[in-house]
């Protein structure tokens, strides 16, 4: 792996030589690039060397032991190769020369075969009669055929490389996004990011491996292990900033290391309140799990949150059990329509509103104790529901595109009320509420931020501290819904128990939005509605954001305070009901919030209902319970001639008894 990245190197610095362009504009650059790659750097490496038998030494090897006829082969043995033939008599044949060697890819003819016993089946094979000259001939046939899976093994191998490098060089040099974009090839902006970092020891030079991930990668494997590939397949997505330590799985296999990383993160523990384990899937999971042991033994509070993207739910939940996690990072910028980012924020919304699986379902009992002495301890007891891992929610971290990138500026706005209105923790990055133009590059970003004398003043400003303000406020409305129409997303959140509630209409502002798409406006029976706050954001001239001052800058925009959404009371054969319309103006990137309330409703009611409820039925025997609860309506019209009641606008009841 390290060869082949030097050679990348060199490549990239002698580019000229070759006859290649150093600006790469097009495919067809990336195309003709990469055929310069295989010509002048994979083919003269002989990459293969590092996967097969070397025959020649192998030959040599073996017929030095066939001279000294010092090996035989066991009866056993012999019994067993008589026992195959065909393509399982060369497996037993590769499994016995080659003996229980485990290859690695680190020396160039590394894979080598027990030359004695090579030579005692040999014996075997062409019979006691058979002389040395037959007997090598039959050995470099089977050392061909034992080298057939390891060079299609290289071949696949290639493959990979090549197809690797094509999109790592695709990306960087074609995609807007990429710090390499419009630059030449060189020593400074290589053909690809090199995979290690050479540094100078006082026993020579040593050349470390960079960190990084892979993507779509098992994240429960070391890909920095002595089996692993994935430094010379070029599936390693690298960091050039950092080196990855080799931690081994245990304490035992590198002390000082691991008592390192222990002290340092007991220190910071002390600390902070919580830490951010950046890349978790890349992180082995067993040193995560020693180390995170040992911060909660100084601060037992500590708030867990991981960058977790395994594509497994399964795994995620191995992670989040072993590691005690308390949120997952996800990401709202990776949606790219309404109705996706609607689905987002129903994944991490919280319960449906009316929901039973908490509040209705629980009962006075006891519980054991079993961290003190079995304790009996009185409780409310609830049947455990399965839910997914929490999540912190990002409008935009530091890895995504901005708004302006990925969709449009006006979209910062509507893209960030909808996290803020999400029932789990949210978070955002420095220059989204500023309206950045740009993903910044951590790594090779070199201008300062921009200190502003009101920062509500810039950008998403004061619209984006209401959202914050309220996001807190409502975190006890764990009841959601959430609804997509056109362009739109509405978010309702709700409190169990008062029934008061925040609703939300965002419009989005993705590319191709309209000014005024359809719109439902929302019915909320039995609810009144007040006006909260309403705002949009639009471009403004010019293009601020490229000042070459040497400060970071957003785009120009106004902030405009919208008027109120107008409300109207109606009734139907359901009921009162409060007709929300929306206020002139509500264009893409606007969001208004109404607070809402049940008319007529009264909190303390489930306690009043299940006062005294266990003392009532106590004394009822079955037959009677039944008839309380669950008689349906056939038993009831058979009894008293009348059956279930029919509520208007919903049907009948299931059951005439109180369990309708």
């Amino acid at each position: 792996a390290y060869e082949l990245d030097a050679a990348l190197v060199r490549f990239s610095q002698d580019l000229p030589n070759y006859g290649f362009d150093r600006m790469v504009s097009s495919v067809e650059d990336v195309d003709r690039l990469l055929e310069g790659v295989d010509q002048f750097v994979i083919q003269p490496l002989r990459l293969w060397e590092f996967y097969v038998i070397d025959v020649d030494a192998a030959v040599d090897a073996v017929g030095s032991a066939w001279d000294a006829a010092e090996a035989e082969m066991l009866d056993a043995d012999r019994q067993a190769l008589d026992a195959v033939d065909g393509d399982e008599r060369n497996e037993w044949l590769r499994a016995y020369i080659v003996g229980d060697r485990q290859h690695v890819l680190s020396t160039r003819f590394g894979r080598t075969i027990d030359a004695g016993r090579t030579a005692a089946v040999l014996r075997v094979l062409v019979g006691a009669d058979g002389d040395k000259q037959a007997a090598m001939e039959r050995l470099r046939a089977l050392l061909d055929l034992l080298n057939l899976p390891s060079y299609r093994e290289y071949d696949a191998d290639v493959k990979a490389i090549q197809r690797n490098l094509h999109e790592r060089v695709k990306y960087e040099r074609l995609d807007g996004g990429s710090w390499k974009h419009g630059k030449p090839v060189g020593d400074e902006y290589k053909i690809v990011d090199p995979l290690f970092t050479t540094v100078e020891t006082p026993d020579g030079q040593r050349h470390l491996a960079n960190n990084g991930w892979i993507w779509g990668g098992n994240p429960l494997d070391n890909f920095a292990g002595p089996q692993s590939k994935a430094y010379l397949r070029r599936e390693v997505i690298v960091w050039g900033d950092c080196v990855k330590l080799n931690y081994g799985a245990t304490p035992a296999d590198n002390p000082w290391l691991w008592e390192h990383m222990r002290q340092y993160t007991l220190r910071m523990a002390r600390v902070f309140h919580g830490f951010r384990i950046d890349n978790c899937h890349s992180t082995p999971i067993e040193l995560a799990e020693y180390l995170l042991d040992e911060a909660r033994t100084v601060n037992p509070d500590l708030y867990v949150v991981a960058e977790l993207f395994t594509g497994s739910e399964d795994t995620d939940r191995v992670f989040v059990q072993r590691l005690g996690i308390n949120s997952l990072i996800r990401e709202a910028m990776q949606a790219w329509d309404p109705h996706e980012m609607s689905r987002l924020a129903h994944r991490h919304g919280g319960r449906p509103i009316g929901s039973l699986a908490v509040d209705c379902l629980g009962e006075p009992g006891v519980f054991t104790d079993d961290e003190h002495g079995g304790a009996r301890i009185s409780g409310t007891v609830a049947p455990l529901s399965a839910s997914l891992p929490h999540a912190i929610f990002f409008d935009c971290t530091h890895d995504n595109e901005m708004p302006a990138q990925k969709r449009t500026m006006q979209d910062a706005l509507p893209n960030a009320a909808i996290v803020a209105m999400t029932a789990c923790a949210s978070g955002s990055t420095r220059g989204y509420d500023e309206l950045y133009p740009r993903h910044l590059n951590v790594v090779h970003e070199h201008r300062r931020y921009a200190v502003p004398d009101d920062p509500l003043t810039v950008g998403l400003g004061e619209a984006k501290a209401r959202l914050n303000a309220l996001h807190s406020e409502i975190a006890q409305y764990q009841e959601v819904h959430v609804h997509h129409e056109s362009e739109y997303v509405t978010v309702h959140r709700v409190h169990p128990v008062t029934r008061e509630g925040v609703l939300m209409v965002a419009h989005c502002a993705f590319r191709g939005a309209t000014e005024s798409p359809w719109f439902d406006s929302p019915r909320l029976y039995g609810t009144a509605a007040t006006p909260e706050f309403a705002f949009r954001l639009h471009a403004a001239d010019g293009d601020g954001s490229d000042k070459d001052d040497g400060v970071l800058h957003g785009l120009p925009s106004r902030l405009e305070r919208l008027g109120s959404p107008e409300t109207q009371r109606h009734t139907d054969d359901r009921g009162m009901f409060t007709e929300l319309r929306l206020p002139a103006g509500f264009g893409p990137g606007s969001v208004l919030v109404v607070r809402t309330r049940l008319m007529d409703f009264k909190p303390n009611l489930d306690w009043k209902i299940r006062t005294s409820a266990d003392d009532a039925v106590s004394k009822l025997p079955l037959g009677a319970l039944n008839a309380a609860l669950y008689r349906c309506d056939a038993e009831e019209r058979d009894t008293i001639g009348n059956g279930a009641y029919d509520v208007p606008g919903l049907g009948a009841l299931a059951y005439c008894g109180l369990q309708g």
